[in-house]
């Protein structure tokens, strides 16, 4: 049994390049609401955080698995025994990590560093694949650039003071 297609018939490219930034876009806001329950939620650990996300994310996907049980009867061991490792690391270790880093460095830092993994994956696929030139790139990556430093300026100042306080030099 084949999955079905989800785009059943074939969109423009420009449309569907279209609609492929859209949901980039919808994703990316999505995904930015991950920085938001540790701050909203200080007096819960990073791993009790963690377990109630995934735990809340199991109880949403169990309606959508039990549609597609018939697919999922398909899976051996080795494939659920793949997918509980890639959920252990790609979602438990990495929720757990980015919530203690939220709650003890604050929300600012681990965004910047996190936020801009896109950004560096993109121009890493970009070395090695050559999708786009370099110079259809630059403008976006120096307005990328540009973006985080205004959203982080007083970030970087505040850190700058604090170093500064701490060596002595304030």
């Amino acid at each position: 049994m084949s999955p079905p297609d989800p785009m059943p018939e074939r969109l423009p490219e420009r449309l569907q390049r279209s609609a492929g930034v859209a949901f980039a876009l919808a994703a990316g806001l999505a995904w930015g609401l991950v920085f938001v329950a540790p701050v909203l939620l200080p007096d819960y650990s990073p791993a009790m955080l963690t377990f109630g996300r995934y735990l809340a994310f199991g109880l949403i996907a169990l309606p959508l698995a039990w549609r597609d049980r018939q697919a999922l009867a398909l899976l051996s061991r080795a494939d659920w025994h793949e997918a509980l490792k890639l959920a252990a690391v790609g979602n438990l270790l990495y929720y757990l990590a980015l919530s203690s880093a939220i709650q003890l460095a604050g929300v600012p830092l681990p965004t910047v560093v996190i936020g801009t993994l896109p950004v560096v994956i993109a121009v890493c696929a970009n070395l090695t694949q050559r999708e786009l030139a370099w110079r259809r790139l630059l403008l976006p990556l120096v307005l990328i650039a540009v973006g985080i430093a205004c959203v982080n300026a007083s970030e970087m100042q505040r850190l700058a003071q604090a170093s500064g306080s701490a060596s002595g030099l304030s």
